[in-house]
Parts: C-alpha cells; structure tokens; sequence
C-alpha cells in the first residue's frame, strides 16, 4: 500500500511538471526562432535602401551572402560567373561595401574576363571590424559586362555577432535547429498531459501553434532572403500576443 502511494505521487507530481517544463520549451524555442528571424531580417531591411541603384536592373541571383559573421572567421561575399555565349566575354564586378556607416562607402571592382563556356567565382573578404555602427555589414554587387549580358544588382546584409570559437553560419544553424528541437519536445510534453476539461486545452494549443507557425515562418523567410514577408509574419505575431491577452 505505501508503495502504491510512493509511485502515485511521483505520478501526479511529474505530470504537474509536465506543463511548466513544456511552457518554458516553448518559450525558449520560440525566443531562439526570433533571434535567428531578428538576425536575418533586420540587416536585409536595412540593404534594401542601402545603395539603391539609380536605373532598373535585373536581380545577381548568383550572390551568395553569409546570415552571419563572427569576428574572428575569414567569411565573404561571393558570386559566380559563366560566359554562356561563343565568345569571351568581360564582366565588371562591383562591390559596394558599408564602411563604420550606411552613409561610408568602400568600392571593391573586379574585372573578370572568361572565355567561353567558362566560370569563375569572385570573392569580396567580409571585415567585421568595418561594420556599419558595429552591428552589421551592408553590400550592393553591381554587375555589368561588355557582351550582350544585361546590367545586374544584388544587395544584402550580413550581422556581426561578437561571439567566439564558431562562425555566424554555425551559430545561426545551431539556434535554428535548437530552436525547432525545443519546440518539438514542448509539443510532445503538451500532448501527454492529462488536461482538465474546464481549461480548454484545445484553444490554447491552436493559439500556441498558431504563434510558433509565425514566428517559424518569419524566421525560414528571413533565412531564404525574403525579408519583406519576414517582417510581415512577424507583426503579424505580434498582433496574435496582444489578442492573446485580451481574451
């Protein structure tokens, strides 16, 4: 009898664990998918006015930017090149590059001639110690070539993070995968806790998905580049807490 006791309290005090230790889950899975959302967005929104080109372009798809830098890691920009017609082409790289601020300006060109049917991957050093305000590093790649190629542009934003050993890239990847991790053993939690009727478990399960889906979803926009839909998700969670409150 008095070990059917023992086991009953243990029961009942880990399934009054249960909630707490899945709330505070949630909430640092959650506070981990903004960070990365925070990261990505931000210095994309200030790029999108950094620099901004004064005729109409086609978009450099082959622009290829870090979502971080650490102090200590070689990182860069990088786009590649291919000569696709039947006789060599010239291309004229230009990478405008923030300076301490978003009003100094570092020009980088280079000229890459390729031959046809060749490629070519040219690389602009990343120096974080040159990032605007300290914060983060703002680029404008414009691209022009002497051949039938038409003019193109690129600009993104790269965040600095004062952070040791690891470079940005591992950081993020690792806030972006502790952040889903976390969530996934917080959604698991929840499920097996035995809820009261009278607490409607179902309302404030949706509204908690609902939450995460957004901020999930700012985050992955944000990663892919997509800064304005970043944004917009993310206000968009915003407003979901202020409701959240007043009901």
């Amino acid at each position: 009898m008095k070990l059917t006791w023992v086991r009953q309290n243990a029961t009942n005090g880990t399934e009054q664990m249960r909630r707490p230790l899945a709330l505070g889950l949630y909430v640092l899975g959650l506070l981990l998918m903004l960070t990365v959302a925070a990261i990505t967005i931000w210095p994309e929104m200030e790029a999108a006015v950094f620099d901004r080109p004064l005729i109409t372009e086609e978009t450099l798809r082959t622009l290829r930017c870090p979502p971080a830098v650490t102090p200590d890691e070689n990182a860069a920009l990088t786009a590649t090149f291919t000569n696709e017609e039947d006789r060599a082409q010239t291309f004229r790289a230009q990478a405008l590059l923030s300076y301490r601020s978003a009003a100094v300006i570092d020009e980088v060109n280079h000229w890459v001639e390729l031959a046809p049917g060749e490629t070519r991957v040219v690389r602009w050093p990343l120096e974080p110690e040159s990032a605007a305000f300290g914060r983060m590093i703002l680029a404008s790649v414009h691209v022009s070539s002497r051949g039938s190629t038409p003019p193109q542009q690129r600009g993104c934003g790269v965040m600095v993070l004062n952070l040791p050993r690891f470079t940005g890239t591992q950081y993020v990847l690792g806030m972006v995968v502790g952040g889903l991790l976390t969530l996934a053993a917080s959604r698991l939690l929840w499920s097996e806790e035995r809820q009261p009727a009278q607490e409607k478990p179902e309302t404030l399960t949706r509204r908690l998905t609902l939450l995460a889906a957004g901020v999930g979803g700012a985050m992955f926009a944000g990663l892919f580049n997509f800064w304005a839909l970043g944004g917009l998700l993310l206000v968009l969670s915003a407003l979901l807490v202020i409701s959240f409150s007043q009901t």
